[in-house]
């Protein structure tokens, strides 16, 4: 193997273990995120916020730094703490926003 090829195969073992980290990182801040809905005592406090958040304007244009892949798994996210916050109070509205993974 050429001295090119050793750096990219350590340049993606690099990226490899940087990728898992932050796939740590966002587990923890999704059991966090549960853990916070499940004790909150308020829930119509959390639907109210919630609702101003997915109220925010969206961008209509990818910007520059955005890929689809990281655009879908917002839309996912998103979706699914919405789910979350509405199963705290038995409401499971439907999910407009599944429908097309291509906007």
């Amino acid at each position: 193997m050429n001295d090119h090829s050793e750096m990219l195969q350590q340049r993606v073992e690099r990226c490899e273990i940087e990728t898992q980290a932050a796939l740590g990182y966002i587990k923890a801040l999704e059991y966090g995120l549960h853990s916070l809905i499940a004790t909150l005592p308020h829930t119509s406090d959390l639907e109210r916020l919630w609702a101003a958040i997915l109220a925010e304007p969206r961008v209509t244009r990818k910007d520059q730094s955005a890929s689809d892949l990281r655009c879908a798994a917002m839309r996912q996210a998103m979706a699914a703490l919405t789910e979350l916050i509405h199963s705290r109070r038995g409401v499971h509205p439907p999910m407009a926003e599944e429908s097309t993974p291509h906007d």
